[in-house]
Parts: structure tokens; sequence; C-alpha cells
């Protein structure tokens, strides 16, 4: 199996187990805490959603580098065999560009009525965004593994 190279972010390699576990979970209880209140409001769709964005900010920072080696440094049998199953900063910036292209389409086709379509955008388009990273890194990876082998 080859060695995977991983330019590891200087402030998680110096970080202890339990502040890792504090820098994963605090964010996840925050998201969570929103949901609750969300739901406890009444989830009025002309309120803003303060759920849905601070989901679309979790997910994009969780699979940004930082976040990732947060999870192998936490998770050591979650370290990838594969070169391409890495993130770096550039690939994690190209996912937040094309989300904000998505955003920007998604509002010009069908333009939002209240805040819970706004909430909705955002999110589709974050996780759409990041989706289409993965699927391109994961066809580049294959296609290099299988002209490799040649």
């Amino acid at each position: 199996m080859a060695q995977v190279k991983i330019d590891w972010v200087d402030w998680v390699k110096k970080c202890s187990k339990k502040q890792l576990w504090s820098i994963a979970i605090g964010p996840a209880i925050l998201v969570l805490i929103l949901f609750i209140w969300r739901i406890k409001s009444g989830s009025s769709e002309y309120e803003t959603n303060w759920f849905a964005y601070a989901l679309a900010i979790y997910y994009a920072l969780a699979f940004s580098p930082a976040g990732e080696q947060i999870q192998y440094r936490l998770f050591p049998k979650a370290v990838p065999h594969n070169q391409y199953q890495v993130t770096n900063w550039s690939q994690w910036t190209q996912a937040l560009m094309a989300s904000v292209v998505l955003l920007i389409l998604a509002l010009l086709i069908w333009p939002p009525q209240n805040q819970g379509e706004i909430a909705v955008h955002v999110i589709s388009a974050v996780v759409l965004g990041f989706v289409a990273m993965w699927s391109w890194r994961w066809f580049n990876g294959i296609k290099a593994q299988r002209q490799s082998k040649k």
C-alpha cells in the first residue's frame, strides 16, 4: 500500500486530543442547539434560518484540509490510502467557488420568495459544490491509478 503525503496544518499537529475533540464537537453542538431553537421557535419561513447557515459553514469547514486532519488525528484508521483522497487548500477553495457559482445560479433560476428558500439554496449549493469536488477527485484518481497500472 502506497504512503500518502499529508501537508499537516501546524496548529492541528500541535493540538492535544482533548483540544481536537472540543474543536470537533463544539460546532456540532452549536448547530444542534440552533436546530432545536429553530424547531421550538415555530420554524417560520420568513425568519432568518441561522441553523441552515451554521450547518453550511460547519459542513464546509469540516471538509477543509484542517477539518479532515482533525479527523485523521482523532481516528488514525481514517487516514486515506490513496493520494486523491487527501484534500489540499486549492481543492477546498475550488469546492467553495463551485458552491458559490451553484448558489448564484440557483438564485437566478429560482428566485427566493422568503428566508426559508434562501436557506435551502445555501445548503444545497454547499453540499453539491463539495460533492462535485469529491466526484472530480475520485474520477481523476481512478483514471490515474488505471494509467499507472498499464
